[in-house]
């Protein structure tokens, strides 16, 4: 179950490429984003398929305006039907790799191919370091950027959005509490509060960071017991 503001798209596949993606989540309004019926979007990965699977990844842009961030769950179902210890957004071990690149939403987001590709250059550690994380980062990051964990999903706004309230709560019927947005903090030393990763431009940040690849280990989901 996943959610961005503003776009995303679903993905899994090996260390090296993806091999299934739902792509193109392109979210345009509040309700789109954070209401039941219309908000958080379910995705279910075939029992073969996911065997083969050793990343799952949130491919990830937004527009240059107000927040910006991805709320996500994801379990495993055995053949009776139980369902496995949730991770989330927040759980440790998430890595993201900010591109450099910048798509806003409306544009279809990057392609397969260019995705791919990005992939490599962050499996390399070859990026820019002026507008780019390099490499993979996790949370506790680098001097080029770090996985941004932030509030849970069981605050409503007070008031609006303010660093360390940036969201309302999404669909509790789909979205549970533990579940933390995450994004990319790009100066992991200088962007903390009263400045915020989730708040456009995130403190000050560079706009070519919008297009963003998370990944997490598949074998970090747990197997139903």
């Amino acid at each position: 179950m996943i959610t961005a503001d503003n776009a995303y798209g679903f993905a899994y596949g090996t260390e090296d490429d993806i091999s299934m993606y739902w792509g193109g989540i392109e979210n345009t309004t509040a309700g789109e984003i954070f209401n039941c019926g219309e908000g958080p979007e379910l995705y279910v990965v075939p029992a073969e398929e996911a065997d083969n699977a050793s990343f799952l990844y949130i491919i990830a842009w937004a527009d240059s305006s107000v927040t910006q961030g991805v709320l996500a769950r994801f379990r495993r179902k055995d053949g009776g039907g139980v369902f496995g210890e949730d991770v989330f957004t927040g759980t440790e071990g998430w890595e993201v790799c900010a591109t450099g690149v910048d798509y806003q939403p409306g544009s279809g987001g990057p392609t397969l191919q260019v995705i791919n590709e990005h992939i490599g250059k962050c499996n390399a550690g070859a990026l820019d370091p002026n507008t780019t994380s390099v490499g993979w980062v996790d949370d506790v990051g680098t001097q080029y950027g770090a996985v941004a964990f932030g509030e849970d999903n069981t605050t409503p706004y007070n008031g609006g959005p303010m660093a360390g309230n940036e969201f309302p709560l999404v669909c509790p019927m789909d979205m549970p509490a533990e579940a933390k947005w995450m994004w990319f903090n790009w100066d992991p030393g200088n962007v903390q509060p009263p400045d915020s990763p989730f708040m456009w431009p995130g403190g000050g940040g560079n706009p070519d960071h919008q297009f963003l690849i998370f990944r997490f280990a598949a074998e970090l989901v747990p197997i139903p017991m």
